[in-house]
């Protein structure tokens, strides 16, 4: 480890060496995303204070199924460069009507890390066993709240109760049928209505799902002004600028086939693509999304509109590749 530190900081002091490594390093990630996201539905029951979706302008409707199917096929044949793959994003998944076909399919075409993220209310008994069966291999539940007020003015729409019901029979039903996934992660974004129940929420859920995420918020476009203040405090303790590292990793698949800039960009106001026309490989190495890419680079990102008040990058960390 040492001499890796040594050899980090001789490449750091000489920037044409500097470059040259970054140039190579970027180059082979390059090749696919890492994580694919796919909107299988934009339509949700709930309205969360920490979510746009209520002020989301895009339509609220469901993925047309040969559309996720000529997505599919097009990840199949670079499968190998997958590490990820997220059947979710503006709405609730298991309020697609195709979402377990969506699962079976994604699955008999090799994708191996497949997960959605859910809000837990719909998730009856039948519904719990067609997950068991699906092949998905990770599930994680948003519980923002330990209690039901807190819960429930945090998801708003949400009945705790119930929530908490649904996730614990599907638990008890994978170990009566005894399986092993999906994996069931519980995750909390601290706001400041639940900052003060993490503990309890750890101490409920730690010796129930597999893992316990506890997330600081951040920026989100169209939420409420004091909760963008609040978030804002906690990344501006993050100094350093660099560029954010979802351009080089992720793809996020809107219901409609169009490809935003980054999960963050919930309205599409920067389109890099469209996979009803283009494949994502094209769409990856495409000028446009280039053009975004370089402006992270050369710290220009405030140029871009998604980009502007965002703070996710700094959340998520300096990329991997940037020294």
């Amino acid at each position: 480890m040492k001499i890796i530190q040594e050899i980090k900081n001789i490449i750091k002091k000489n920037k044409p060496l500097k470059l040259i490594v970054r140039y190579f390093k970027i180059k082979k990630m390059l090749k696919f995303p890492m994580q694919v996201q796919i909107e299988t539905t934009s339509v949700c029951n709930s309205a969360c204070i920490t979510c746009s979706h209520k002020t989301m302008v895009r339509p609220k409707t469901h993925m047309d199924f040969d559309l996720f199917k000529k997505i599919i096929d097009d990840c199949a044949q670079n499968k190998r460069y997958i590490k990820k793959m997220g059947l979710f994003f503006m709405g609730e998944p298991f309020l697609a009507p195709d979402i377990f076909k969506e699962i079976t399919y994604a699955k008999s075409k090799g994708i191996k890390n497949l997960f959605l993220i859910s809000n837990g209310s719909i998730l009856n008994k039948e519904m719990a066993e067609k997950v068991l069966n699906s092949g998905l291999n990770e599930i994680i539940f948003s519980i923002d709240g330990a209690t039901k007020e807190t819960f429930e003015k945090i998801r708003v729409g949400l009945n705790f109760e119930q929530v908490i019901s649904n996730i614990t029979n599907l638990l008890k039903l994978r170990k009566q049928f005894n399986k092993t996934k999906p994996k069931v992660i519980i995750d909390m974004v601290v706001t400041p209505n639940g900052k003060n129940e993490v503990n309890q929420l750890k101490k409920k859920w730690q010796n129930l799902a597999d893992q316990v995420i506890i997330r600081s918020m951040h920026y989100f476009e169209g939420i409420n002004e004091n909760l963008i203040i609040y978030a804002k405090k906690k990344t501006e303790k993050i100094k350093g600028d660099f560029p954010c590292p979802y351009l080089w990793k992720s793809f996020t698949i809107f219901q409609n086939g169009q490809v935003s800039l980054c999960c963050m960009d919930v309205n599409g106001r920067n389109i890099v693509g469209d996979v009803n026309q283009s494949s994502i490989k094209d769409i990856w190495h495409g000028k446009l999304i280039n053009k975004y890419r370089q402006l992270h680079l050369i710290n220009k990102k405030n140029n871009i509109s998604a980009c502007l008040n965002c703070d996710f990058y700094k959340v998520k960390g300096k990329p991997w590749w940037w020294f």
